[in-house]
């Protein structure tokens, strides 16, 4: 599926439903430039029972950037400097800050042991190029 499509879930526990108005392509199937002085957030959510039903929304800046299905990850391009990042789903949210330099700093999400945000540390970011040359993440 194609997440500049609008998709749509049933959340059970209420019947709500909502949707996902990201502009960006489903991460299984699409790649991303990264230029000079951006850095990549990937958003890593686990599969587990617990939650599969349910579909996370991601926003970056307090924009939507895209939606996790149970056991998918995602990465986005962002300009580097001071971000927020939040993972949403109903009411209930998680937030994290960080500080983006030039590398791939990575989140895990999910239900496994209650809805969570990771917070990145020194263990989950890398650097991922020296030069000031753009590069095409598949």
């Amino acid at each position: 599926m194609n997440k500049s499509d609008s998709a749509v879930a049933s959340v059970f526990g209420g019947g709500l439903l909502f949707s996902c108005h990201s502009t960006q392509p489903d991460a299984a199937d699409s790649c991303i430039s990264v230029g000079e002085n951006e850095s990549i957030v990937e958003v890593r959510r686990g599969g587990a029972f617990s939650g599969s039903a349910v579909t996370l929304q991601v926003y970056i800046d307090d924009q939507e950037v895209g939606c996790l299905e149970n056991g998918q990850t995602a990465r986005f391009a962002v300009p580097n400097g001071q971000h927020a990042i939040r993972v949403q789903f109903r009411n209930q949210k998680r937030e994290a800050a960080f500080a983006a330099n030039s590398q791939t700093i990575i989140f895990s999400t999910g239900f496994d042991g209650g809805f969570h945000l990771s917070e990145p540390n020194a263990a989950t970011q890398s650097q991922f190029r020296t030069t000031g040359e753009s590069i095409l993440l598949c």
